[in-house]
């Protein structure tokens, strides 16, 4: 009787460590939209702030993201200390078409002086996002400190999440 109850314990405790290991590789109860959230609080973007001759809705920062759907278009400012990497990163949650066109994410310079465009076909975007658990990203490097502009459009056929990380660029020592 002693030995059955050890052998149940003993199976017991195996039935345990497995559910437990399948819960660790699997991420637990997360998802791709939660972890893509995570630390960050939800900016409804529906402010006036003044960028480049318009008005935008919210100025986000490593520590929130706002929301959409396309097809349709955004912009939000960003702030940089001085010369940043700065990535715009998109969750696309249940995306049903890449849509007819491309993708634009543009950056604008500090006081709209000069602009970067990156222009995605729409089953990269779509395509892209889909392999990398839902999320899109591209990366721009901005060179003068201050507020810029970050305008984006695509024809997709998705909700979405955006957020930006901003990289400090360090100078090196000559």
């Amino acid at each position: 009787m002693v030995a059955q109850k050890a052998q149940g314990l003993q199976k017991l405790t195996r039935l345990l460590l497995v559910s437990l290991a399948v819960g660790a590789a699997s991420g637990g109860c997360s998802n791709g939209q939660d972890d893509f959230t995570s630390g960050r609080s939800d900016d409804p973007c529906n402010g006036a702030v003044p960028a480049c001759n318009s008005v935008v809705g919210c100025s986000l920062t490593d520590s929130s993201y706002t929301t959409g759907t396309f097809p349709g278009s955004g912009k939000f400012l960003v702030q940089t200390p001085g010369p940043a990497s700065v990535e715009v990163h998109f969750y696309l949650s249940s995306p049903s078409a890449a849509g007819s066109s491309d993708t634009f994410i543009t950056w604008f310079e500090s006081g709209c002086t000069t602009s970067f465009q990156a222009d995605v076909p729409g089953k990269v975007f779509v395509g892209e996002a889909e392999a990398a658990n839902g999320e899109f990203v591209r990366t721009q490097l901005l060179s003068a400190p201050g507020d810029h502009l970050v305008t984006f459009e695509s024809a997709a056929t998705t909700g979405y999440f955006v957020k930006v990380v901003i990289v400090p660029v360090v100078p090196t020592s000559p």
